[in-house]
């Protein structure tokens, strides 16, 4: 349960003993957070002073540092107390367990925050999550990025995150050599691919499978509200990993519900 508000409360909340060590407190308490974080400047519980004391660290891994009795006293023989912290230290907390948890729940075998974001313009992404066109063509590209998880971010005017896929294969030849063999899996015209690789002795098609559709897309102002700071779309592409883009993937993660707690737990 939580108080949301300018001074949000989160109140206690009780997980199995054999289920404490899946981290499934630190996911309830990333859940309220972004549930109250459009409202929140502070952020505090209070808990029986055992409680502090045997799980201290975790409460103070998200920044509840300071501890005091509590104005209101539940229990007979146990003091009361409360802890606070404001909601920018909680939340900067977060964004550093985050990218874990998210790899710890993701359900795909290789996680998003290993593969890259890339920008697609919204006629050609429309058709990748509509399954008329399985390759994209790059004139640069790397082949390491094979058999990982690209997340596909539909350029301007969308300026969404819409879904993901697996890179199942990369081929490096001449454009001629791609149109004649693939040019039923591209999603474009003759003229459309030559404008494109004009000049280009070879170019990358990238193979793409197991598309998925994200819940709602995400949009990249949305996601910037969540780091008080515009994100800025790859020009092609970019590695996650290393990258600013290791917390926005992260968040989205989060958001659409890849965050799969639900698998982990049963």
């Amino acid at each position: 349960m939580v108080k949301k508000g300018v001074d949000s409360k989160f109140c206690h909340l009780h997980i199995e003993e054999e289920m404490r060590h899946r981290n499934l407190g630190d996911v309830f308490f990333i859940l309220m957070s972004v549930f109250v974080r459009r409202y929140a400047k502070c952020v505090h519980f209070s808990l029986p002073e055992g409680l502090w004391e045997e799980k201290k660290d975790f409460f103070t891994s998200f920044g509840f540092e300071n501890i005091q009795r509590y104005k209101t006293q539940y229990r007979n023989g146990e003091e009361e107390l409360t802890s606070s912290v404001e909601f920018k230290v909680l939340w900067n907390n977060i964004l550093i367990k985050l990218p874990e948890l998210i790899k710890q729940f993701t359900p795909h075998p290789d996680s998003p925050l290993n593969g890259i974001v890339m920008s697609i313009h919204p006629n050609y992404s429309k058709q990748i999550m509509n399954g008329e066109k399985v390759i994209e063509i790059r004139r640069k590209f790397n082949s390491k990025w094979k058999n990982h998880i690209v997340t596909i971010y539909s350029s301007s005017p969308v300026q969404e995150l819409i879904g993901y896929a697996t890179i199942n294969n990369v081929v490096e030849d001449k454009p001629e050599v791609i149109w004649s063999q693939h040019a039923d899996k591209l999603g474009c015209t003759k003229d459309e691919f030559d404008g494109y690789t004009k000049g280009a002795e070879k170019v990358y098609a990238i193979f793409l499978s197991e598309v998925k559709k994200f819940t709602n897309n995400l949009s990249l102002n949305y996601l910037s509200s969540f780091f008080e700071k515009r994100i800025v779309p790859p020009q092609s592409y970019s590695s996650v990993r290393d990258t600013e883009w290791k917390n926005v993937i992260s968040v989205a993660e989060l958001l659409h519900g890849r965050f799969n707690v639900y698998n982990q737990v049963f």
